[in-house]
């Protein structure tokens, strides 16, 4: 059974992410695994005489995370039911330590398909658009990862746009969406933007990629354009994509893709939740 990562920390943006990997669990037949990491402060003292004192605080700490758990996981659960998705395999872990170091393990155990996490809203696009907590995740998993803005809602995934530079090393994330658009039953549309597309290196490079990916399911665009940022989001809304799926190519990944001229743009479809995967 295909399996899904959900790290939340039951915030109004990570409920709606739940919900939106909630739906997309039933879709797939889905287990959902719901993940909640919280981290003791370090607690000082300039009497090294009261240790008791802190081990109390500690203990204390503990208890109101335990607390605070137990009331989040009732209204998750609560919110499932209220959308008829109570039937979703799920189950709930709660641990202390560090975010990353907690994922990668989980993803080894629990043999995790991809991770669905929610971004930080559309009120701080211009500032950041995932927060640090996403952004880490996705440097620091092999996995694909799903970044799901504030306002999106799960209604299907019948379009998928994946933007490829039709590199060899991008095939294998190709052959993962395709996987998961044959589940889906839902169409992809590949899409690159150049300024030279006449070009003869291009074109054979093209016509490899359509001959490799030739199911009815698959079409290309190609967009002729200095703007590749402004293109691919001006598709998006005029295709009615409802993911975007793009390759993690190199460590200057996020300053590119998050730079300022991209988020004002990506703020018109901010909406639509964006799958990362990884050049394998």
């Amino acid at each position: 059974m295909t399996k899904i990562l959900f790290p939340t920390d039951f915030s109004e943006t990570a409920n709606n992410a739940f919900l939106y990997a909630l739906k997309l669990a039933h879709s797939l037949n889905a287990e959902l695994l719901v993940l909640h990491v919280y981290e003791m402060p370090i607690i000082s003292t300039t009497s090294s005489g009261e240790p008791d004192l802190i081990f109390d605080v500690y203990d204390k700490l503990e208890e109101n995370e335990l607390t605070h758990y137990k009331k989040h996981l009732g209204e998750l659960q609560d919110l499932a039911l209220k959308h008829e998705m109570d039937h979703v395999a799920m189950d709930f872990v709660f641990e202390r330590g560090i975010l990353l170091p907690i994922i990668q393990r989980i993803i080894d155990e629990q043999n995790i398909s991809f991770i669905v996490m929610g971004t930080i809203g559309a009120s701080g696009i211009e500032k950041k658009l995932l927060g640090s907590n996403t952004v880490n995740v996705i440097r620091g998993v092999k996995i694909p990862v799903i970044s799901v803005p504030h306002n999106a809602r799960f209604e299907g995934l019948k379009k998928i746009g994946f933007t490829t530079l039709f590199k060899d090393k991008d095939i294998p994330a190709m052959e993962e969406v395709i996987n998961i658009a044959e589940q889906l039953n839902a169409a992809i549309q590949v899409i690159h933007v150049t300024n030279t597309p006449d070009d003869d290196d291009f074109q054979l490079k093209l016509t490899e990629w359509k001959n490799r990916f030739s199911q009815s399911f698959v079409s290309f665009h190609i967009i002729e354009s200095n703007d590749v940022e402004g293109s691919i989001f001006d598709f998006i809304g005029e295709q009615q994509i409802n993911i975007l799926a793009m390759v993690r190519r190199n460590r200057n990944f996020f300053d590119r893709l998050f730079g300022s001229s991209f988020t004002k743009k990506l703020s018109y479809h901010i909406n639509e939740p964006v799958m990362v995967l990884h050049e394998l």
